[in-house]
């Protein structure tokens, strides 16, 4: 009967930081940050940046750069184009798994870096992706093994989406008006759905999503079998990700033990800063050369290996007593307020939102009515209420 171990993972995110948005776009300065993995077998994403000080931390990202694959029998070249600022991606790849590749760099000063050629590393399937309940909170776990017994050394990323609610259903709103036409008054109460006049749900229902934001590895060099059940997230009790539904999707990545020690080395500048993207102290080298300069200092190993994805679901209904809750929304706030147009702008000042009628004249119309928060009531504050293609 097979054994099964829980891995030891070198890093994990498991508490996600919000990454930084100050985007500083640069070109020639810092050393240069390569980020990526090489799919033998499917897109390519590569990213090229810049350290910065590291009391500065920012993403510098290296725009204009020419990235190619290439052969070491010449028997093709491909292309990656920039997608966004410092972000690179092909075409989806099928290369030869007997021949060896090498990414190569060109930047927009002349300055050209490439890898070694190595053949690919085809990655195992993942068998399963299970979770449990503690009385902590949830851990996630992927589950796969090696038939080869030849693979020791794994990657691990995911990309997780969750749908969350607002804390109150609203059926008003506050709706501009023409400026010809509001009568010095800029606002007017309205139905949200004036057809049916009930509940609007495209401000209670949203979906918020996340990559992973660390270096998740996992090693069965020491072990009897290449069994893999590593943890890959974990949730504390109450938190908004589980609060309705949540999806996480794992890929995969097979490893040499050179990259798993090049990340092994990553995480300790990693730990203190965040992740890779983060200023970078120099020393960390990887296999990537600067073919103009080689004593010049390049951050970064690239990878040339297969990825394997599976997605799953956790819905709240199957978890105990999560006890989620949107912060600062337990109680009502404030008192009824009369549908006076003169009133409105104050309220919006003071992030006021309409809810529900208070009281109806004899003869139909509203006369009052009540208000909350807005982040209690519009889920939109906090994310996207587009539900994404492949919500169930």
């Amino acid at each position: 009967m097979k054994k099964w171990f829980y891995i030891l993972i070198v890093f994990s995110a498991v508490n996600c930081r919000d990454p930084y948005t100050v985007i500083i776009p640069t070109n020639g300065d810092g050393v240069l940050v390569v980020e990526g993995i090489v799919n033998g077998a499917g897109k390519t994403t590569i990213t090229l940046s810049r350290t910065t000080r590291l009391s500065d931390k920012r993403i510098a990202p290296e725009r204009s750069a020419v990235l190619t694959i290439e052969s070491e029998n010449n028997s093709g070249v491909f292309p990656l184009f920039e997608t966004t600022e410092g972000n690179y991606e092909s075409a989806d790849l099928a290369l030869d798994a007997s021949t060896k590749y090498r990414l190569r760099i060109q930047t927009s000063d002349g300055r050209e870096y490439a890898t070694d050629f190595k053949n690919y590393i085809v990655t195992p399937a993942i068998d399963s992706i299970s979770w449990r309940q503690t009385s902590e909170g949830v851990d996630v776990f992927t589950n796969s093994h090696d038939e080869t017994g030849q693979l020791e050394f794994f990657k691990l990323d995911y990309h997780e989406t969750w749908e969350f609610h607002s804390a109150y259903r609203t059926l008003l709103g506050f709706m501009e008006v023409d400026p010809s036409q509001n009568d010095g008054y800029k606002y007017r109460l309205k139905f949200l759905d004036p057809v049916t006049q009930s509940v609007d749900t495209t401000l209670f229902v949203c979906y918020n999503e996340r990559p992973s934001n660390g270096i998740n590895i996992v090693s069965t060099e020491r072990l009897a079998e290449n069994v893999v059940l590593a943890p890959v997230r974990s949730f504390p009790t109450s938190s908004i990700e589980l609060s309705v539904l949540y999806s996480i999707l794992v890929k995969q990545y097979a490893i040499s033990k050179e990259a798993f020690e090049f990340y092994d080395r990553v995480k300790k500048n990693t730990e203190q800063l965040g992740s890779i993207f983060d200023a970078q102290p120099s020393e960390v080298s990887g296999n990537v050369v600067c073919l103009s300069n080689p004593s010049e200092i390049v951050i970064g190993y690239v990878e040339f290996t297969t990825v394997e994805s599976m997605r799953t679901f956790i819905d709240n209904r199957n978890l105990t007593d999560w006890g989620y809750k949107l912060e600062n929304c337990d109680n009502y706030f404030g008192n009824p307020i009369l549908n006076d147009p003169s009133l409105f702008e104050e309220l919006i000042k003071q992030g006021l939102f309409p809810t529900t009628i208070h009281e109806e004249f004899p003869g139909g119309g509203i006369k009052s009515f009540n208000v909350q928060k807005e982040d209690c009531v519009d889920c939109r504050r906090k994310g996207s209420n587009i539900k994404p293609d492949f919500w169930p």
